[in-house]
């Protein structure tokens, strides 16, 4: 529900109490609830990052509907329907892209007005992710807490960098490789600002000393964090999490192959599930 509400999506309420009965106990609503707001979450953030627009108008016709096909439903058959429309769905609407309307999902996610707000968002469930797993408390709430030093998108590549006859046609290309989600991080802002237009070399020292998304671009927390070691092995793609001492589109291309496998994981149907069993 906190993680919808951060996306300010403000058809929540009205699904949350669309399966509810009076008969329902405690435990049954507040499982339901979970079910739904993760189904939500997942929906959400599978057209964010495929520049589907979510406001309040653009989907009230599919949110009307939603609540028709859970309305009372019994917690059993809540998570059959909502797992049933989430493979529906993700025939065409998912992290990789969707066809039909000719996006490609995270791997060309970029920066811009509309999707700004995402990405934050998104780089902080990523950072959380990879917090918890290797072993340290969830921060979500501090990665996008609005505070003195709060957290701000890093580019990894520095906006001086492009040089003609180097990998990049042009600083136009450039620009959209160093905008997009796979070459970005969260920093706290104090340390974001203090490395400005530095160098990749320098910089991944830097991060070295920040959450574990950042700071697998180099070789500290490999040899020095065993709970991360330990996580990076249960990934069905422990290649992807390499320390990096040089960063060119080759670099960028395995970054966004690594953030797409943690989105499916975070944002995994599999949710609905573990959800309904507490």
């Amino acid at each position: 529900m906190f993680y919808n509400a951060h996306n300010d999506f403000t058809w929540q309420s009205t699904v949350l109490l669309s399966p509810l009965t009076l008969s329902d106990d405690d435990e049954t609503v507040r499982r339901k609830i979970e079910v739904t707001a993760r189904y939500l979450d997942i929906w959400i953030m599978r057209r964010v990052v495929n520049y589907i627009r979510v406001s309040y108008s653009s989907v009230s016709y599919a949110m009307f509907l939603l609540t028709k096909d859970i309305r009372h439903k019994s917690l059993p058959e809540l998570v059959e329907v909502l797992t049933a429309k989430l493979a529906e769905d993700g025939q065409d609407i998912n992290f990789a892209g969707s066809p039909s309307r000719g996006r490609e999902g995270l791997k060309a996610l970029g920066l811009n007005q509309f999707s700004k707000r995402y990405i934050f968002h998104l780089l902080a469930r990523v950072s959380e992710e990879v917090e918890r797993s290797s072993g340290r408390n969830e921060r979500f709430d501090q990665f996008v807490a609005r505070k003195k030093n709060g957290y701000d998108i890093e580019h990894i590549w520095s906006s001086k960098l492009f040089e003609p006859g180097g990998e990049f046609a042009d600083e136009q290309e450039f620009q959209e490789w160093r905008n997009r989600a796979g070459s970005l991080l969260l920093l706290p802002a104090d340390v974001n600002r203090s490395l400005q237009d530095k160098p990749y070399e320098y910089k991944r020292g830097k991060y070295a000393a920040q959450n574990f998304y950042a700071a697998s671009l180099h070789e500290a927390p490999y040899t020095n964090q065993p709970q991360f070691r330990n996580f990076r092995e249960s990934l069905p793609v422990p290649d992807l999490f390499e320390p990096l001492p040089q960063f060119g589109k080759a670099e960028q291309q395995m970054r966004s192959e690594l953030l797409l496998h943690l989105a499916e994981r975070i944002w995994s149907p599999s949710q609905i599930e573990r959800a309904a069993q507490g």
